[in-house]
């Protein structure tokens, strides 16, 4: 790495494509319940078969999906969050850059 500099219009595009996966979730877990509901209607017969899906997916399954939405969203904002402090320490930095630079006599900088 050569620079440190962060191209936040770089930043934004990944994130927008990150929160649109992440949009996609929701259609997974919809998916989801609807798979073992169906599983388990076709099951019915067996108590032991759809009590077993059923704590399958209550402690794995959704548990797990939950935990990347969760994560994915988290990462985000906090992605945002860094990019703004980022930004503004760049205009602080330019601030306090011009108001250490020499003036020559008679110049305002207002």
């Amino acid at each position: 790495m050569t620079s440190w500099e962060v191209h936040c219009d770089e930043v934004s595009s990944v994130l927008r494509a990150i929160e649109q996966t992440a949009q996609e979730y929701a259609a997974h877990r919809q998916r989801l319940h609807a798979a073992i509901a169906e599983v388990m209607g076709a099951l019915a017969q067996s108590a032991v078969v759809t009590a077993s899906i059923e704590q399958l997916a209550e402690t794995v399954l959704l548990p797990q999906l939950e935990h990347v939405l969760a994560t994915t969203t988290a990462t985000v904002e906090g992605t945002r969050c860094a990019v703004a402090a980022y930004l503004d320490g760049d205009t602080r930095m330019a601030q306090h850059s011009l108001e250490a630079s020499p003036r020559p006599d008679g110049w305002s900088r207002t």
